[in-house]
């Protein structure tokens, strides 16, 4: 019994560790409750979830010795969460809680030491999700949710250089038309709908 808490604490504090060591750089908790209406960041910093912030409590999902979920508790309640879902020792996934409700999710899609996608919920509600596509640490997709959880429009910035380039509106139906600025003047100037081409 005394070997299994011992090895359980030791995983739990390489697991801590590696977390901070990984996904650097690292906002402290509630600071990064999404954008200002028409404010973009083109960066996903990644928040923190680890001791620094509360009590840690890891899972061993699967009987291997190794964390598999880690947990956050301040004041007996559940601040953020960790999981390793393929099991290469790295989290894949951190959730962060307002309460009981679902604040933020980041996720690492791709095999990569930071994150690529982060979405912000409101109320519990999806509102808005950020997209690093390429791998190279900063947003170029922004995606916008109305209050039934569908997407109501979408911000590219497809060259990197720092200015959104296209905008796509959907509508309810699910068609959508994209607008495109072709001279990089920050304004849209043809309009493209699927199938159709530009007009």
């Amino acid at each position: 019994m005394k070997l299994f808490f011992l090895r359980s604490s030791l995983c739990r504090a390489f697991f801590g560790v590696f977390l901070a060591a990984c996904f650097e750089p690292e906002a402290p908790v509630n600071t990064l409750a999404g954008p200002k209406i028409g404010e973009r960041r083109f960066r996903i910093e990644h928040e923190r979830c680890d001791a620094s912030i509360g009590t840690v409590q890891s899972v061993d999902m699967n009987g291997d010795g190794s964390s598999d979920l880690l947990e956050v508790q301040k004041d007996g309640v559940m601040v953020c969460r960790s999981s390793d879902l393929n099991r290469d020792s790295r989290p894949d996934v951190f959730e962060y809680f307002e309460g009981t409700a679902l604040r933020r999710r980041e996720t690492n899609l791709i095999d990569a030491s930071f994150v690529t996608v982060a979405e912000t919920f409101t109320g519990g509600a999806l509102t808005l999700v950020e997209y690093d596509t390429e791998g190279k640490r900063r947003i170029d997709t922004w995606d916008h949710f109305n209050a039934a959880g569908k997407i109501d429009s979408r911000e590219r910035d497809t060259d990197g250089d720092g200015k959104i380039d296209e905008w796509w509106t959907y509508a309810a139906d699910g068609e959508y038309s994209v607008r495109i600025d072709t001279n990089a003047d920050g304004e849209p100037d043809e309009v493209r709908r699927p199938d159709r081409g530009a007009r």
